[in-house]
Order: structure tokens, then C-alpha cells, then sequence
């Protein structure tokens, strides 16, 4: 049985403010969680953008375009940290790229005294690498494969929510 096939599974992606939350001090300034329900997006989601205290590196900043004005209002991750410890509530958690997220998401939470995460992760880059090979699986890539609307052909830049979206998309496929 796959896992979309069980109980409850959050999609999820997060945006941050470069590559590494080991080396430099990276932060996450956005994270996205959409709960499905056998598969089926249920309605219920949770969106935060994060003050990040640091500014992004120039490469993640054309990727997402959140700017320090934008997120100096926005709460700092370790105020939420419960309600989204809350949220999770046990359910695994599908990414596009899990080790990169979670990597983030761990980093995060031990930065707010939380242990990291202990639940079931499910990553969709490495199951469309498993399906289809290493080329052409980026997000964009597998959108255009199955026809999926790009949720950010307007505006060109990655958001988690969007982004999440379309996983939601790509997962229940895979």
C-alpha cells in the first residue's frame, strides 16, 4: 500500500535564504504544509513567512524573491515552532527535495530548542529519479511532464505554497 493511500500526509516545501542551514547561518523564510487525506488535499493548510533575521544570498532571493522589508514584520520561527510541531502532529512529511528541507526544518528546530523531527519523510525528486532516471525531474520538469499548471508562470519566482501545490500534484502521480 502507498503511503497517499494511508491516513494523513502533509506536502510541504519551505523557501530559505541560501543553500546550507549548516554554513553561513541559513534560515528558512517560508514553509508551506498542505494536509491530503488518502491522498486527497483536504483544505486544511498552514503558510508562514519567517523573519529570518540575515539577508538571503543573491541566488536563493532570485528564486523567491522575499527581501528583508518584506519579512522584518514577519514572526521569527522559533515563535511558531510549537503550532507547527502542533500541525505535524506525526504525519509524514513529502518534499520535493527531503533532505534539503529537512535539513532546514531540523536546523530550525534544534535553533528554537525542539529535537529534531522524528517522522516518515517521502521525496518526490528521488522517486521520480527512480521512475524516470536522473535528468528532468526538477520540480518544472515533472509539471511539464504531466501537464501540471505551473502555479508560478505569472511571476517566475518559487513560493512555498505554490510550490507545495504542485507537489501535491507530482506525488499523487509517482
Amino acid at each position: 500500500m502507498h503511503l497517499h493511500q494511508m491516513g494523513r500526509t502533509l506536502v510541504c516545501d519551505t523557501e530559505t535564504t541560501g543553500l546550507d542551514p549548516n554554513k553561513g547561518g541559513h534560515r528558512i523564510v517560508s514553509l508551506a504544509m498542505i494536509e491530503l487525506k488518502k491522498g486527497v488535499p483536504t483544505g486544511d493548510f498552514i503558510h508562514f513567512y519567517f523573519n529570518p533575521e540575515r539577508e538571503s544570498d543573491p541566488r536563493a532571493f532570485a528564486a523567491h524573491g522575499l527581501d528583508s522589508g518584506f519579512l522584518s514584520d514577519k514572526p521569527r520561527f522559533q515563535s511558531v515552532a510549537s503550532s507547527i510541531l502542533d500541525y505535524i502532529d506525526g504525519a509524514p512529511l513529502v518534499f520535493h527535495n527531503a533532505p534539503f528541507d529537512m535539513g532546514f526544518l531540523n536546523a530550525e528546530f534544534r535553533r528554537a530548542g525542539y529535537s529534531s523531527l522524528a517522522v516518515r519523510t517521502v521525496c518526490t525528486l528521488a522517486k521520480a529519479r527512480a521512475t524516470f532516471g536522473y535528468g528532468n525531474c526538477r520540480l518544472d520538469d515533472l509539471v511539464s511532464r504531466w501537464s501540471i499548471p505551473n502555479l508560478r508562470a505569472a511571476t517566475g519566482l518559487h513560493g512555498a505554497l505554490v510550490d507545495s501545490l504542485m507537489v501535491v500534484n507530482i506525488y499523487q502521480r509517482l
